[in-house]
């Protein structure tokens, strides 16, 4: 690398990659070079750093997390980035049989009342 080349950031790698290499100088003017610090910022951080499209925020922050969690960079792109997280949430338990049972006791409630109702 020349000496007067500057290295090329994680962030920007990032960027060029998910085609939106034009706000590079916004991140680097607010020293945002490394891929922690990006994984970390907010849609409010975004904006506030002058990326003013929320499609863009949102791209940038899908890529952020998708590559933060230890994925390279370029599968934050294309297909991967249309996918829906899949991170599973713990369903509540349910009890088994508690329909069944409901359907029971209307039932033997009906029986009572014919029984009575016909010894009437």
């Amino acid at each position: 690398m020349e000496e007067n080349q500057t290295p090329v950031s994680e962030v920007e790698i990032l960027l060029r990659e998910i085609d939106l290499h034009e706000y590079v100088s916004n991140f680097t003017e607010h020293d945002i070079n490394d891929m922690e610090v990006l994984a970390s910022l907010t849609d409010a951080d975004l904006e506030k750093i002058g990326i003013t499209s929320l499609g863009h925020r949102k791209k940038i922050l899908v890529a952020a997390k998708k590559n933060g969690s230890g994925t390279p960079a370029s599968n934050a792109t294309g297909a991967e980035s249309q996918k829906v997280d899949t991170q599973t949430f713990e369903q509540p338990e349910k009890k088994s049989g508690g329909g069944v049972w409901a359907f029971v006791g209307v039932l033997v409630a009906i029986v009572l009342i014919i029984i009575i109702a016909g010894s009437l």
